[in-house]
């Protein structure tokens, strides 16, 4: 018994070892093929990347359990190198956001019970198998967006089409929430998968849209974007749009869609429908009084 136990514990560490020279091996083409990335006061943009990280993970857990933690003031200096760097920073960002957990690597890790190896090892092997660094990269890909805001608009196409791809869902659902990062230059993107309705990341859409819309001045949206949303069949979209349309003063284009709005069957589109006409009327009487 005692041979056949050591002989199973050689077999093991002999597959280990081997798994070990295969990731190095794969590591190091990896590292042979990556294009350099920019860089600003002599430190690549993943290193202020992870200094952001770091100091953003500090102030959440200094704040917890406050909800309302802005990407702005968490490290100055992080903020202006990725700032400097600006949309030299877009391809790495599309490729950290381009990231899909690979399960089989999970359950091998499990299955060889890799978990139980000293802990040097054990951390080292979790970390190959759960793609730990790549998890990271994605997360600061969004806060790198979240920096730069408009200055990012360039991105969205890419980001649109990594967004349609049925194939890679965690890709999709994290470029979804970095369109919203664009504020409103992301719009059109955006409403691009709202109006298809059979988009299977369609809800996904438009909570992004009402996120976008919350936080943007009525002056900056389109006025097209708001007359789409006014016969969009999600009733908190469409109860958004007739609020932000009664703010942005007298648009009688806007007046039928309103109207039709007030048989919803939703009472609070009907109420937000009613208090955007009543607004852009008693705005257009207050323009027209002599």
């Amino acid at each position: 018994m005692r041979v056949e136990a050591d002989s199973g514990m050689r077999k093991h560490a002999k597959l280990l070892i081997v798994i070990v020279l295969m990731v190095a091996a794969v590591s190091l083409v990896f590292a042979l093929r990556r294009k350099p990335e920019p860089i600003y006061a002599g430190c690549t943009l993943s290193y202020w990347a992870d200094r952001y990280a770091n100091a953003y993970f500090s102030h959440q857990r200094a704040f917890l359990p406050s909800a309302n933690l802005g990407y702005a003031g968490v490290d100055a200096e992080a903020e202006e190198a990725i700032r400097a760097i600006g949309t030299n920073a877009l391809p790495c960002v599309l490729k950290w956001l381009h990231f899909e957990q690979d399960h089989s690597s999970v359950r091998l890790f499990y299955s060889l019970r890799l978990n139980r190896l000293p802990q040097l090892w054990r951390d080292r092997m979790h970390e190959l198998a759960f793609r730990e660094l790549a998890q990271r990269r994605a997360q600061q890909a969004y806060y790198v967006l979240q920096i730069l805001g408009p200055q990012a608009g360039p991105v969205a196409p890419d980001l649109l089409r990594l967004c349609n791809n049925r194939a890679e869902p965690d890709t999709a659902y994290r470029c979804f929430a970095a369109l919203g990062a664009l504020g409103t230059n992301a719009l059109p993107q955006l409403m691009q998968v709202v109006q298809d309705k059979n988009h299977p990341y369609r809800g996904v859409a438009v909570r992004q849209v009402e996120e976008v819309l919350q936080k943007a001045s009525p002056s900056s949206i389109q006025f097209l974007v708001l007359i789409q949303c006014l016969g969009d069949r999600d009733s908190s979209l469409v109860a958004l749009a007739c609020q932000l349309l009664g703010r942005a003063g007298p648009n009688q284009t806007a007046v039928p869609f309103l109207q039709t709005n007030l048989f919803s069957p939703d009472p609070a589109v009907r109420v937000a429908a009613s208090n955007a006409l009543i607004a852009i009327s008693s705005t257009a009487v207050t323009n027209g009084a002599p």
